[in-house]
Order: C-alpha cells, then sequence, then structure tokens
C-alpha cells in the first residue's frame, strides 16, 4: 500500500481554562444541554478545517447532533438527515455561540451539577 495524497494532522487546540474558543464551546454546550458532561476529544472525520491553518492555531470541530439508534447508517449515506428536533437544536446553539463570542473576557467557569 502506498499513501498517494495526505497531509499532516492539525495541531492540538487548547483546551485549558484560559483557551478562549474552547471556554466559549464549553459554555454554549452547558447552556444548551446541561445535562451532559464537556470533554476534550478526537474528530476522527476529515474536516475542512485544514484549510484554517494560516488564520489560527486554534481550531475546533463540534457539532451538536444526537446520536439515535439507526442514525450512524445514514450519515454519508442514502436517506442522510437529522431530525428537525436536532436541527432546531443546531440554530439555536449557535445562535447562543455567537452570543456567548461577544464577550471581552472568558466566561466564569460553569458548574456541571455534579462532582468528577
Amino acid at each position: 500500500m502506498e499513501l498517494v495524497h495526505g497531509f499532516d494532522p492539525l495541531p492540538i487546540s487548547s483546551y485549558s481554562e484560559t483557551a478562549f474558543g474552547y471556554q466559549v464551546i464549553k459554555k454554549t454546550i452547558l447552556d444548551t444541554f446541561p445535562q451532559v458532561t464537556v470533554a476534550p476529544g478526537v474528530c476522527v472525520g476529515n474536516t475542512d478545517s485544514r484549510h484554517y491553518v494560516s488564520l489560527t492555531d486554534q481550531i475546533y470541530r463540534f457539532l451538536p447532533t444526537w446520536f439515535r439508534p439507526g442514525d450512524p447508517r445514514r450519515f454519508h449515506g442514502v436517506n442522510e438527515r437529522i431530525s428537525v428536533k436536532n436541527f432546531e437544536e443546531h440554530v439555536l446553539f449557535f445562535l447562543r455561540f455567537i452570543q456567548n463570542c461577544d464577550v471581552r473576557k472568558l466566561p466564569e467557569p460553569h458548574g456541571t451539577g455534579h462532582e468528577l
């Protein structure tokens, strides 16, 4: 097997308490879905984000999609879709995200209601 075309993985974006992008995403997730726990993870899909590395060294990939039974087989397949409710959650999430970005300093840490 020979690799014909490829590119290096993107650098790891900061997820510290002082990382503005990560903290705003985290706040928006907890504002929208207070029942979840937020943790950094790996994006296994190939996204267009590689085209933005010359603009920033902090690239985050997140989409507030819920996986329900039967959903994964439709991603990139026949009849690809999400529910109307999940689409509405996407719109509300990104509206809150844009509003949460309109600050001069990081938001206060958001409690999760439980301790790890």
